[in-house]
């Protein structure tokens, strides 16, 4: 049986992608930085509401 310490890295390396840049060139690492940001920009917008809806969720 695994323990949550090993459950909870087996789901993370599922969901990590490899991050293989090292044959881009400038313009390409340019725009994957840019698509990192968003992508980034998005989880931390995703994790204020979910904050936002369980401490609005503790005082109902």
């Amino acid at each position: 049986m695994k323990t949550e310490r090993e459950k909870k890295r087996a789901i993370l390396s599922e969901r990590r992608k490899e991050l293989n840049i090292d044959h881009l060139k400038q313009d390409k690492l340019i725009e994957k930085a840019a698509d990192l940001w968003k992508w980034i920009y998005q989880l931390e917008a995703e994790k204020f509401d979910l904050q936002y809806q369980h401490s609005r969720q503790k005082y109902d």
